[in-house]
């Protein structure tokens, strides 16, 4: 028996991608038992332009939630907290689900009496696609805590009643939440099946890449130090220096404040001064901006 899904889709500011997004979450095989926008403090409320413009017809129903820019883990909660679905489907409005991804999901959660789907991702920039993160079957032999393995916002599908008493998402951490979810989960012993199929397409953002010209998301600097300090304890020895040197790299080139840059690099002096090495060109560059 199919499960009653609702999806919660979460947005800021980009209301062409998120009709996207929400065309896609209308279009499922398995119709989803309703449509959950939580609009996170747009310019413009994403409600009056939905209704006033009507991007296209669905005999689903879609419902409007508004915050005031509170982060993405607030934003999914707050959807969540409505919801009546007995699985949610989370989705970022610039992510996209393939048109049996929500069935697909259905079938394993119901095949495994799992009470978490995880869905292979295909990756894509407008111009290309080519294959996401494949979260692993042997997921529980993988370090929860080193690198996200593939369990993000976009491809997951829970139980609602789980998620509720896990807490949802940890409002405290404006990145690496996707992460935290996956290792509480992982400590209650939640049944997560996987769903072996590109059937969430993930957009990559050139200018929010940890990589290249090295500009930093703010999420992605908090999120790393914040994820750091919550699980710390739990982690090895050499997990948690490398982390640390992560987090420390992270406050050095994309934080705000000299202090911030200061107490960066010192982590990444005291953790791993080889990244000092490999990636002096990119802390010469941003430098050079700082002194301009």
């Amino acid at each position: 028996m199919n499960a009653s899904i609702s999806v919660v889709v979460t947005t800021h500011n980009r209301f062409d991608c998120l009709v996207e997004a929400c065309r896609s979450a209308a279009m499922q095989t398995l119709a989803p038992a309703e449509i959950i926008i939580v609009d996170d403090g747009s310019a413009t409320p994403v409600a009056t332009i939905w209704k006033e413009s009507v991007p296209f017809a669905t005999d689903i129903s879609i419902r409007f939630v508004r915050l005031e820019d509170e982060g993405p883990s607030k934003a999914r909660n707050a959807g969540a907290r409505i919801a009546s679905g007995e699985f949610i489907a989370f989705l970022d409005d610039d992510d996209l689900m393939a048109p049996e991804y929500l069935a697909t999901a259905s079938a394993c959660l119901a095949r495994d009496s799992a009470e978490v789907s995880v869905t292979w991702l295909r990756c894509f920039d407008g111009h290309r696609e080519w294959p996401g993160k494949h979260f692993p079957t042997d997921h529980l032999t993988h370090d929860p805590y080193r690198n996200n393995i593939g369990f993000v916002g976009s491809n997951i599908v829970i139980r609602r009643g789980l998620f509720m008493d896990l807490g949802g998402f940890d409002t405290n951490l404006l990145g690496s939440e996707d992460k935290d979810l996956y290792v509480r989960l992982r400590r209650c012993d939640a049944k997560i099946t996987v769903v072996e199929m590109e059937l969430v397409r993930y957009r990559v953002h050139g200018g929010e890449q940890a990589s290249g010209s090295f500009r930093f998301h703010p999420f992605q600097v908090s999120g790393k130090t914040k994820f750091l300090h919550k699980h710390g304890a739990d982690m090895s020895v050499a997990t948690y220096r490398a982390l640390a040197a992560d987090a420390g790299w992270f406050r050095l080139m994309g934080g705000d404040t000299w202090s911030d840059r200061w107490s960066g690099l010192g982590d990444v002096v005291r953790f791993d001064i080889t990244k000092l090495r490999s990636l002096w060109p990119a802390l010469k560059a941003r430098a050079a901006r700082d002194w301009q």
